[in-house]
């Protein structure tokens, strides 16, 4: 009996061990087999593959992969699984295929609906110029919302989206110069942006109160050629005001708008590392806020996220040697809720009820000389000291998926060699994780059984988490802005699941600049110490001066860079 005898349900099974290139062979058998590996179904599961290994799916615009027709769902399988593999082994290389008006079949951001700019888009970039008839802009922030729309953030306080399509600004939102932007989510399924604002400290006035501002921001429905029916529109949600040093904002779930943010609470007691303040807001359109002090420590090498998981609040932190994730169920929170004052309050001191613990462990490079008390262990090539963290970045799987699960996360470090000459040396450093990242029962026990989660507080240590880096020392180029206590230095380095892009010196006597690109392990080798990232040097227009470079970004999905310049320019850099 061969294959194309079998019952249809019966090679749906069979065709759920296959992966894409096994399909490909399928279509070169006999028809029936092609014509059943062709289908939406057996595309469908290979999307799903894709998509469970953090590989997000090209989508134009605001697409949801259910609403892809069978061909479009194929086409866009197709090129997926070709990135994946290909910038696995080589360099991303600029798009070279010419095209002809309408939809770019390599590249959505290269999309062109107008005869009369066809010969300006025919190259492998786009080059938009942000113009404000009132000042000239400079980018605080920017990022691609979607394939068709940038979001931008202007040191004026103002917030404008951009149609990259047509090279104009359709929406705009100010709040003035005292303002910044600190967070930002999109919501795909019901295309919404929703972002947050802080007001920036007053130096003359001796005050921890920040205010925050939660604003949206709304595309309407597209037509078949990218064109908006109206405008996006932005509207505030809410306000609220925290006490402390404020170290990181989070919208939770804008849609039952729940927000959260760190606050640094000062220890008085000498040789006492500072404690993380938590402040909630379960629902902002409620006058309650919880506000505790957690008592974990907040060491100079720690860095931390904020993950809302189903009925719990994951507090994960990750330092030198280990791992932490940090549970406090929802129910346990909602003890310490208080009616919203002007000023909020600390309430009281609430541990949290699990801590989930996952030591580091680190590829073995025999070049690379360290010190270990068991030499058949690695030992951290780049320890501290001297190596100490300039920034972390956190990445989830924000993208699109045909069903909702449990999102995987990574976690990027820039480590900093202080000793190293001019601005230092720089290694980066890669892990994936889960949340949970340990199998744990989560379930708070009912309140007579604990009163305030410190009872019953277990600290469960799980197995090894394998830690990447990138092998060879680099000099990173970074942005000095002037802030209220100095000068800092924002490292130009761009992040997203599996992928870290950077401007880095490539000359030790001159300031000549490169565009570097790396892909780490996939996920599914995130068990394996051998892994390897390699390091590549990315092709760049002549008319692009990286030194201008203001701001950097990384959407994966279309192999996309994008690249703010003084002046308001911005270049958008397609790779295949």
């Amino acid at each position: 009996m061969g294959l194309d005898t079998l019952p249809y349900d019966v090679l749906l099974v069979v065709a759920t061990f296959l992966d894409l290139n096994d399909v490909h062979s399928l279509h070169l058998t006999c028809r029936s087999l092609r014509d059943f590996s062709m289908t939406r179904p057996i595309y469908r599961q290979l999307a799903h593959d894709l998509l469970a290994r953090c590989r997000p799916l090209p989508l134009r615009g605001f697409t949801q992969p259910s609403d892809l027709s069978a061909a479009d769902l194929m086409r866009t399988v197709n090129k997926a699984h070709r990135s994946e593999h290909e910038w696995r082994s080589r360099a991303p290389r600029p798009i070279q295929a010419t095209y002809p008006l309408g939809v770019h079949p390599q590249s959505n951001y290269l999309d062109c609906f107008d005869d009369n700019i066809i010969g300006r888009t025919r190259r492998w970039y786009r080059r938009l110029t942000l113009v404000d008839p009132w000042e000239e802009i400079e980018v605080d922030w920017l990022s691609s919302i979607t394939s068709n729309y940038i979001l931008c953030a202007t040191k004026s306080g103002k917030v404008l989206c951009w149609d990259i399509i047509s090279d104009t600004q359709i929406a705009e939102w100010s709040l003035g110069p005292e303002w910044e932007l600190w967070k930002c989510r999109v919501d795909f399924e019901r295309r919404y942006v929703y972002f947050a604002m802080a007001e920036k400290p007053d130096t003359d006035f001796d005050s921890d109160i920040t205010d925050f501002v939660i604003v949206q921001l709304y595309f309407p429905q597209c037509s078949t050629d990218g064109a908006v029916s109206s405008p996006p529109q932005f509207s505030q949600l809410a306000t609220c005001r925290t006490a402390g040093l404020v170290m990181n904002f989070f919208l939770l779930d804008p849609l039952n708008r729940t927000i959260a943010c760190f606050v640094q609470i000062p220890k008085a007691t000498n040789g006492e590392y500072d404690s993380i303040g938590l402040y909630m807001l379960p629902d902002w359109d409620k006058s309650s806020y919880i506000f505790i002090d957690t008592g974990l420590e907040h060491g100079i090498e720690a860095n931390w996220s904020c993950i809302l998981l189903d009925d719990a609040l994951v507090v994960h932190s990750e330092e030198t040697t280990a791992a932490y994730q940090h549970i406090y169920p929802l129910s346990l929170l909602r003890k310490s809720l208080r009616p919203t004052v002007k000023t909020p309050v600390i309430s009281g001191h609430v541990p949290p009820f699990q801590t989930l613990k996952r030591n580091f462990t680190y590829r073995k490079d025999n070049s690379i000389s360290t010190e270990s008390s068991d030499p058949s262990i690695p030992a951290d090539p780049f320890p501290m000291p001297p190596w100490t963290s300039e920034s972390a970045h956190f990445v989830r799987q924000w993208w699109p998926k045909f069903q909702e699960g449990h999102r995987a996360s990574s976690s990027v470090l820039l480590l900093h060699d202080m000793e190293a000459r001019r601005g230092g040396s720089f290694a980066l450093a890669q892990h994936y994780f889960m949340v949970p990242m340990s199998k744990v029962d989560l379930r708070y026990p009912p309140p007579s059984t604990c009163t305030n989660g410190a009872s019953t507080r277990q600290v469960i240590e799980g197995p090894p988490l394998p830690m990447w880096y990138v092998r060879s020392e680099f000099e990173i180029c970074a942005v000095l802005e002037l802030e209220e206590h100095g000068e800092e230095r924002r490292p130009l380095i761009a992040v997203d699941f599996g992928h870290a892009a950077w401007i880095e010196y490539v000359d030790e006597d001159t300031e000549k600049k490169a565009l570097r690109f790396v892909t780490f392990p996939p996920l599914e080798a995130a068990e394996d110490v051998q892994a390897n990232a390699v390091v590549f040097t990315l092709e760049i227009p002549s008319e692009l001066n990286l030194d201008k470079v203001e701001t950097i970004n990384l959407d994966q999905s279309h192999g996309t860079i994008i690249l703010s310049v003084g002046g308001g320019e911005v270049f958008i850099l397609c790779y295949e």
